[in-house]
């Protein structure tokens, strides 16, 4: 897998998000990892063929408060 990263959206201030957008090569399509704390969110990835709208979308993700991951999971 061949991602080239994009661009890096930082969350509002409080929040510890961020979104990194990749451009996967073998895929031909953008990602958008979610990452909350330094940590991958699990389950929390967004495809998309069209960058404009994946930026829109990381832009959304970082907005969203994450609750912390229970114990064991």
């Amino acid at each position: 897998m061949a991602r080239r990263l994009i661009e890096t959206v930082e969350g509002p201030s409080g929040l510890k998000n961020q979104a990194k957008v990749y451009f996967d090569v073998d895929w031909n399509e953008y990602v958008a990892v979610l990452i909350h704390d330094g940590k991958i969110v699990k389950d929390a990835d967004a495809y998309d063929d069209d960058r404009q709208s994946i930026l829109d979308t990381a832009q959304a993700m970082v907005k969203v408060p994450q609750t912390p991951a229970e114990p064991g999971s």
